[in-house]
C-alpha cells in the first residue's frame, strides 16, 4: 500500500498512517457519524446536528450515508460529476450560529485527522477554518483557513493527519473535507485532539504497512512519511520482508561495505513526517530488531526541530547498539526528553526518527513506537452530592489492565495520585456510606478530577415508598422474588419483604427465579411513567429459593394507600390473589372483575395465552398488584398482572 504525502502550508502537518495512533479526548462530537441513518442522500446544502454538507450545482455533488466505514459501521460518501464548484462535508458554519465549532486556545497545537479512501483515487482537501468569538452571531467571525494542499487518496482506508496551531485571536475551529475530483470520496472517524493529550503510539505506520512486501530498494527513495538513504559506497539496500515480528511485514537494512550512510528515517527534510512533542515531557522510544550476525551495529536517533521547521541542533546519538540480538526478534527501548543539548535557544517541539546500520550484514526492523511516559498526576476533591460537604477517607483507585494506582482523600476531601503512567484509566471512588463512583479519566500531565458521590440511605422495605425519588438506597433486610426474570417485557420483576407487608418493582437486577432470596439490594429509587415506584438496581446478591404464595385480598383492599383515594395497607408490588365475576370482557388486553363489593379491578392479559370462554363468568387470578396512571387526572388505579397461564383459573 503506497502512502502519498504532500507538503505542508502554514503550521500544518499531514501524514497518511496505515495504523492509527491511539488518541484520547476527541473534541469533535459524533466523530464516526453514528447518529446518521444509512441510505440518507443529499444533493444540496444540508445541516444535521453539528454537521454540514455543501454542494454547488455546478459540481453535481452529492452526499450519501453508507455502511462499511473504517470502523465497520457508518461512513460519509462524497461524490461529484464535475470539477466545477464545490462539494464538502464537515463541522463549519454554513448556517451562522448553528453549526458546531470546536473550542480551541490560541497558540496551542492540535492533532486533526480523518480516515479516508476513494474508488477513483480522487483528490481530497482536508482543512481547518479558524474563527473568533463572533462566529456565533454571523459569519464575520471567520479569520482564516489553515489547509493542506490537495492530497490524492487511495482505495484502502488510510489516516490523514495534520497538526494545527490556533492563530492569535482564534477561539473556535471547524474541520472539513472536500472532494476535489470527479468520483467518490469516503470519510470516517474525524477527530481533533490537543497535542500533549495524546496517549499511545505517535509513530506513523509502526509496522510499515505502507510498504509493499517483496520490494527492494538500492538507492534513496521516499515512501510516504519515510525516506531511505543509501550512499553509493555502502552497497546497501532496503527490502520489505515477511514475516515481521508481528507476523506481517518488516524492513531489512543490508550492506556489503562498512562506513558510509545507510538509513531509514521519518523524512528529516519533510515537516509532514515529524512527530509533535512537548518540551520537558518524557518519551519512550522502542523498536524490535533482528540481526544477521553479532558484529552488526545499529543506531537509533531522534532529531529535534522547532515549530518553524528549523533543526534545533538537538540530535540524540546515545541510542547505539554495537551488537543487536542475532537471529531472534528482540525489543529495545530508550528514553527521550526534548531539551536544549547544543547551547541553542530553541528546544525541540517536533522530532524526526532515524534508524541506521553501520557495518556489513543486515538488520531487520519492526514495530517502532514513540509514547509519552511522563509521570503524571491526578488530583481532585470528593464531595457529598446532596450537601456538597467534603468526604474524607474516600479511596480513589485507577486501573488500566494490570496497572493500579490509588490514593485517599484527606480531611479537606482532597486527594493526589502521582507517578501515573499516561493512559485512559478506569476510576473508582469508594467511601463508607456512599455509592461508589465509577468512570474513565485520561491522565496525562497534571489532570484535575473532582467527584460528587451519593450517600447511601439504609431503609426497610416498609419505608421505601415514603423515600424520595433519586435517593440511593440500601435495603436493610432480605427480600424474596415473586416474579422470575424475563417474564415481563420491560425486564422488570418484583420483590417483597419476607413478612409479606410490602413489595416493590425492580429494574436492571440480577437474574432471579420465583422464590429467590435477595440480599444486599442497593440502587436508586425512581418512579416510572405509570406512577409506580421502583429500584434501579446497582447491586444485589441472589441466594437460595424458598416457597412463596400469594396474599389473598378482596377487591376494595387492592392497592391500599399506594393508589389515589385508597386506604389501608399499601400493597402495590405484592403478589396477591383476587376473584370475582367478569363485568367487562370487551376491552383489548384486559378484563374487569368484581367480587360483589361494587369495586371493579382491572386484570391484565398481557402474559396470558389461555382462552377465556364466552360462558365463563367467574375467575380467580393470582398476580402482581401494580398501578396505572390516568392520563387526564394523573390518578393511580390498581391493575393485577398475572405472570402466566398458571396464575389464572377460568
Amino acid at each position: 500500500m503506497k502512502k502519498i504525502v504532500k507538503r505542508f502550508i502554514t503550521c500544518v502537518v499531514l501524514m497518511i498512517l496505515s495504523v492509527a495512533s491511539s488518541y484520547a479526548a476527541n473534541l469533535i462530537t459524533d466523530a464516526s457519524f453514528e447518529s446518521f441513518t444509512v441510505g440518507t442522500t443529499k444533493t444540496s446544502d444540508w445541516q444535521y446536528n453539528d454537521w454540514a454538507f455543501s454542494a454547488t450545482a455546478a459540481s453535481g455533488g452529492s452526499m450519501e450515508v453508507v455502511s462499511g466505514g473504517q470502523d465497520g459501521s457508518v461512513a460519509i460518501k462524497l461524490s461529484r460529476t464535475s470539477t466545477s464548484g464545490d462539494t464538502a462535508f464537515g463541522v463549519w458554519n454554513t448556517v451562522p450560529g448553528h453549526a458546531h465549532l470546536t473550542p480551541v486556545t490560541a497558540g496551542k497545537r492540535y492533532i486533526v485527522n480523518v480516515w479516508a479512501k476513494s474508488d477513483d483515487a480522487v483528490t481530497m482537501k482536508f482543512q481547518v477554518a479558524s474563527f473568533n468569538e463572533d462566529y456565533s452571531s454571523n459569519s464575520s467571525g471567520w479569520i482564516s483557513d489553515t489547509t493542506v494542499a490537495s492530497v490524492a487518496t487511495q482505495t484502502k482506508w488510510a489516516l490523514y493527519q495534520m497538526t494545527y496551531t490556533a492563530p492569535t485571536g482564534v477561539t473556535h475551529a471547524a474541520v472539513s473535507c472536500r472532494n476535489m475530483s470527479v468520483g467518490s470520496l469516503y470519510i470516517d472517524n474525524m477527530s481533533m485532539q490537543e497535542v500533549g493529550m495524546i496517549v499511545g503510539n505517535m509513530f506513523p505506520d509502526p509496522s510499515f504497512d505502507s510498504f509493499t512486501a517483496g520490494n527492494t530498494y538500492n538507492t534513496g527513495v521516499t515512501i510516504g512519511s519515510f525516506k531511505f538513504a543509501a550512499s553509493t559506497t555502502s552497497l546497501g539496500s532496503m527490502s520489505v520482508i515477511t514475516p515481521g515480528e508481528d507476523g506481517d511485514i518488516a524492513l531489512k537494512l543490508a550492506r556489503a561495505v562498512s562506513g558510509d550512510d545507510l538509513a531509514l528515517a521519518l523524512c528529516p527534510s519533510n515537516p509532514d513526517a515529524r512527530i509533535p512533542v512537548i518540551p520537558g515531557r518524557t518519551y519512550n522510544l522502542s523498536y524490535w530488531l533482528r540481526s544477521s550476525d553479532d558484529a552488526e551495529y545499529f543506531r537509533f536517533t531522534a532529531a529535534g526541530y522547532s515549530s518553524s521547521g528549523a533543526f534545533t541542533g538537538d540530535k540524540s546519538w546515545a541510542y547505539e547498539l554495537p551488537n543487536p540480538a542475532t537471529g531472534v526478534w528482540t525489543q529495545y527501548s530508550h528514553t527521550y526528553t526534548p531539551v536544549n543539548t547544543n547551547n541553542t535557544t530553541t528546544i525541540p517541539t517536533y522530532i524526526s526518527i532515524g534508524m541506521r546500520t553501520r557495518r556489513i550484514g543486515s538488520i531487520d526492523i519492526d514495530n517502532v513506537t514513540v509514547t509519552d511516559v511522563t509521570p503524571s498526576t491526578l488530583a481532585g476533591t470528593v464531595t457529598n452530592s446532596l450537601t456538597s460537604d467534603v468526604v474524607s477517607g474516600a479511596t480513589v483507585t485507577l486501573t488500566l489492565d494490570a496497572t493500579t494506582y490509588s490514593g485517599t482523600t484527606d480531611s479537606t476531601g482532597a486527594y493526589t495520585i502521582t507517578g501515573v503512567t499516561p493512559g485512559t484509566y478506569n476510576i473508582v471512588i469508594a467511601a463508607d456510606g456512599y455509592k461508589s463512583y465509577s468512570g474513565s479519566v485520561l491522565v496525562i500531565g497534571t489532570v484535575a478530577q473532582d467527584a460528587a458521590i451519593t450517600p447511601v440511605t439504609s431503609v426497610t422495605m416498609a419505608d421505601l415508598k415514603s423515600t424520595a425519588d433519586e435517593t440511593y438506597v440500601a435495603v436493610s433486610e432480605a427480600v424474596v422474588a415473586t416474579v422470575a426474570s424475563g417474564v415481563f417485557s420491560d425486564g422488570s420483576y418484583y420483590v417483597e419483604a419476607e413478612d409479606r407487608a410490602s413489595g416493590i418493582k425492580v429494574l436492571n437486577g440480577s437474574a432471579v427465579s420465583v422464590g429467590s432470596i435477595v440480599t444486599g439490594l442497593t440502587g436508586t429509587l425512581k418512579t416510572d411513567a405509570n406512577g409506580e415506584r421502583y429500584i434501579d438496581v446497582a447491586s444485589m446478591t441472589v441466594g437460595d429459593i424458598e416457597e412463596i404464595g400469594a396474599l389473598a385480598m378482596n377487591n376494595k383492599a387492592v392497592g391500599g394507600k399506594d393508589i389515589t383515594s385508597g386506604s389501608g395497607a399499601g400493597n402495590v408490588g405484592l403478589l396477591v390473589r383476587v376473584w370475582g365475576t367478569i363485568t367487562d370482557r370487551t376491552q383489548t388486553g384486559y378484563i374487569l372483575i368484581d367480587d360483589g363489593a361494587d369495586s371493579d379491578i382491572k386484570v391484565s392479559l398481557a402474559n396470558v395465552s389461555k382462552t377465556l370462554d364466552s360462558g365463563t363468568t367467574f375467575v380467580t387470578v393470582t398476580g402482581i398488584c401494580s398501578v396505572e396512571k390516568d392520563s387526564g387526572t394523573n390518578a393511580l388505579t390498581p391493575i393485577i398482572i398475572p405472570r402466566g397461564d398458571s396464575d389464572v383459573s377460568w
